[in-house]
């Protein structure tokens, strides 16, 4: 595949990720994604029925109704976009390690810069969490037809996770 873009180099790096912490010790958790996938599935649950109980009674039978599915809708919308936009935006992966150690990497790209900025959060089971601050430039990451070379990834991510341990 033929990458073109930041956002192509980006996505692909990203996709990566799982492949090589799993090399590097660590068992992806997905409660994250779990749970933007079940707002997401019970916004769709309640529009479809909203429109059920619009199409089989009248409006003014199930005006109270439709009216506590839309506040529960609101809550439910208002759930995702508050984990996709603030405190837990822009989070790539989080795993564990066999010793119970937490990982929360989150990752981000300037616009016009092949650069892949990470944040790489580890939270021991004893002791106060750590970050680094880092990056990973994509001209190691990837050979000069597109394709990635996950050696280079594995070795700029053991790099950053060398730092915590300082």
């Amino acid at each position: 595949m033929l990458l073109v873009s930041i956002k192509d180099l980006r996505e692909t790096t990203e996709l990566e990720l799982p492949v090589v912490l799993t090399q590097l010790g660590y068992d992806e958790i997905f409660w994250l994604t779990d749970l933007k996938i079940a707002a997401g599935y019970g916004t769709v649950v309640l529009a479809g029925l909203m429109y059920w109980l619009e199409k089989k009674y009248k409006f003014k039978d199930v005006y109270l109704i439709n009216a506590a599915l839309i506040a529960v809708y609101f809550l439910l919308s208002a759930l995702m976009w508050f984990f996709s936009n603030f405190s837990y935006a822009n989070i790539k992966y989080i795993g564990k390690n066999k010793a119970g150690d937490k990982l929360t990497i989150k990752g981000w790209t300037d616009k016009y810069e092949p650069v892949y900025y990470v944040k790489i959060t580890s939270e021991p089971k004893q002791g106060p969490p750590k970050s680094a601050d880092g990056y990973l430039p994509f001209e190691k990451l990837f050979d000069g037809m597109g394709y990635i070379n996950r050696d280079a990834l594995v070795s700029l991510v053991e790099t950053e996770l060398a730092k915590l341990k300082k």
